[in-house]
């Protein structure tokens, strides 16, 4: 599985292999999706103005330095294709969508930097060692998916600096940015940089993965150059209401500090639990969890009608190694009780 959420071919009642905003879809937003039918009649404003200017507001970075998409995983080939690095940087174990695209963008040779367990997987300071010349490109994530570390900030000062000095493009994806609480977003640092590319989404943030929205936050000429490198049309009416309704709430709501509270407590309560059952567990800044327990897990829970996101196919983790998205409680407790009862099984077989 090279993603989560394949809950088509199965019977699913509780999927934790995704990770979303455990506070749910503001309903607000849901009813933006029923109240742009009377739209769905009329094109879409192909130059974005109006959620532009949204986006300018909400994030203090001008409009003509925004470029919205249907989805972040819209941008990531668009980016690719734009750069058409001859050889790229990833910071594995990370998100494959920056391979792929890569691949698809023509004939990049990969350099990989595999972050190590015994660092918690975070990136160390020897990752600057690879940023030299005949790199083109840099994909970080922060926090990263699936092991949840952010960069350190001092080190980011460094990778941006060495990015800038041997021009080298950074996209650096903050698609879970926000529901990280006291991480620092590289918004404000484009204007540093006329290579640095800040990939965001409302998928997360507003658990809305149906409805596909993405922004990007660069330099002008870089948005300027990404935007040709998108289809025209490229976000739908009822992607661009939910957005501003999405915005609307951000902005005059609790609703994200809602969201940090809960993800805050509700990671404490898996993660003991997990340590309690004796799995490693990753210390994490984003709203999932990744863990290592020596025996199968996903499939004694998928028969009991649970999904989580078996991690092995990610580069430099190894079969073992999951990951769970932070639900409401109830949710919580039902895969903790199953888990518990599954771990519980396993030792009395060892046993006899």
């Amino acid at each position: 599985m090279r993603h989560g959420g394949d809950i088509y071919t199965k019977n699913i009642r509780y999927d934790f292999s995704v990770s979303l905003n455990p506070m749910g879809c503001p309903d607000a937003v849901k009813r933006a999706v029923s109240d742009s039918a009377s739209c769905i009649e009329r094109y879409p404003d192909i130059a974005q103005r109006r959620i532009r200017k949204l986006l300018s507001e909400y994030t203090g970075v001008g409009e003509e330095m925004i470029v919205c998409s249907n989805g972040a995983s819209e941008l990531i080939p668009a980016m690719a294709k734009m750069i058409a690095p001859k050889r790229a940087l990833l910071a594995g174990p990370t998100f494959s969508g920056y391979e792929r695209a890569l691949r698809m963008a023509g004939d990049c040779k990969i350099t990989e930097y595999l972050c190590r367990r015994e660092d918690n997987f975070r990136i160390r300071s020897d990752i600057l060692e690879l940023l030299t010349e005949d790199i083109g490109a840099v994909f970080l994530c922060v926090p990263d998916n699936p092991t949840g570390q952010t960069i350190d900030a001092s080190l980011t000062d460094e990778i941006i600096k060495k990015c800038r000095d041997n021009d080298i493009w950074l996209i650096v994806d903050e698609c879970f940015l926000e529901l990280t609480r006291g991480a620092l977003s590289l918004a404000e640092r484009i204007t540093e940089n006329p290579r640095l590319l800040v990939l965001r989404a409302f998928t997360k943030l507003f658990s809305m993965p149906g409805v596909r929205f993405g922004y990007s936050l660069s330099e002008k000429s870089a948005a300027d150059k990404l935007r040709n490198n998108l289809p025209e049309w490229n976000v739908s009416v009822t992607a661009e209401a939910c957005a501003a309704e999405a915005i609307r709430i951000a902005r005059e709501t609790s609703y994200i500090s809602d969201s940090l509270d809960m993800i805050e407590n509700e990671k404490k309560f898996l993660s003991d639990a997990l340590l309690d059952m004796g799995m490693w567990v990753c210390e994490s800044d984003a709203p999932f969890i990744m863990f290592y327990n020596d025996t199968d897990i996903y499939e004694p829970l998928l028969k009991k009608d649970i999904l989580i996101r078996d991690c092995r196919n990610f580069s430099g983790l190894s079969r073992g190694y999951y990951r769970i998205g932070i639900r409401r409680r109830e949710d919580n407790e039902t895969l903790i009780g199953e888990l518990r009862d599954i771990v519980r099984m396993g030792r009395w077989r060892q046993s006899i």
